[in-house]
């Protein structure tokens, strides 16, 4: 499923494969858009080779180590 319209968005390719991260979606009303936006949160991944967009899950794994006190 390919990501919907968007702007701002960042993307980057490595090797066959292009990553597209976030961005942000314009309501609009017919000509006019409307001061509403809706800031994406969105990993996506596509295969350069076959053309196909799939969706990434992003997991976070914290470990005690990873903090630490001032």
């Amino acid at each position: 499923m390919p990501p919907g319209p968007r702007g701002s968005f960042s993307m980057c390719v490595h090797k066959k494969q292009a990553l597209l991260f976030g961005g942000v979606d314009m309501e609009s009303d017919g000509d006019v858009i409307v001061s509403v936006s809706v800031f994406l949160n969105e990993l996506y991944g596509f295969q350069l080779d076959n053309h196909r967009w799939y969706f990434l899950f992003l997991t976070v794994i914290y470990h005690e180590t990873n903090f630490f006190s001032l």
